[in-house]
């Protein structure tokens, strides 16, 4: 059988109030005699067609429970909710939708940990010699990237100030830099001394 909504129960009312029979009310609106009187006897209690207040089911965490289970995962973002629900303290084994369900409450998305290629001694050692090669290079070279975060081993390298090394880790193509030295050493009349290598 339907549920009412606010605008048919006062509409429901209103039929009533007219004069209308209860049974020809639930008739119109396709419910049960007995919903319109109740519906009827509720509005003459309390004035009003909205649902009575309910207790509802209970909670089974606690506020200080729910503010663990958040302080918890603000801690660890990849903690998942199987492992939380198992280490609530005071509390029995409850279910990990449970978890889930509190955390977005407190608008916490699940997270993953990011899996990426290791850098081996061979790639740190090829991209240190990468930097030194360019330790002494012009500034006019970098200033098309200026503003671009610094590879923390060009900025050992580099104690000079600011020259093409703040270009050369800051996750820009290779081959770029490449080409803009070669534009460079075209216009200046000098040899380009970009060389491509590994990272």
């Amino acid at each position: 059988m339907p549920r009412l909504t606010d605008t048919q129960r006062n509409n429901a009312i209103g039929r009533l109030r007219a004069g209308a029979t209860q049974q020809a009310v639930a008739t119109h609106f396709g419910v049960s005699r007995q919903t319109i009187a109740a519906l009827w006897a509720r509005f003459n209690n309390t004035q009003s067609v909205h649902d009575r207040p309910r207790s509802g089911r209970p909670r089974v965490t606690t506020a200080a429970q729910d503010r663990y289970i958040r302080v918890r995962h603000l801690r660890d973002r990849t903690t998942t909710a199987t492992s939380t629900a198992s280490q609530i303290p005071r509390l029995r084994r409850i279910s990990d939708q449970t978890v889930r369900n509190r955390l977005r409450e407190a608008g916490l998305l699940a997270r993953r940990p990011v899996r990426r290629n290791a850098l081996n001694r061979r790639h740190m050692a090829a991209r240190l010699q990468w930097c030194r090669h360019r330790v002494g290079w012009p500034r006019a070279t970098s200033t098309y990237c200026h503003g671009l975060p610094v590879h923390p081993i060009c900025l050992r390298l580099n104690t000079s100030g600011m020259s093409w090394i703040d270009a050369c880790a800051r996750g820009i193509h290779h081959l770029r830099h490449f080409q803009v030295s070669l534009l460079h050493s075209s216009m200046s009349g000098r040899p380009s001394r970009n060389k491509l290598s590994p990272t």
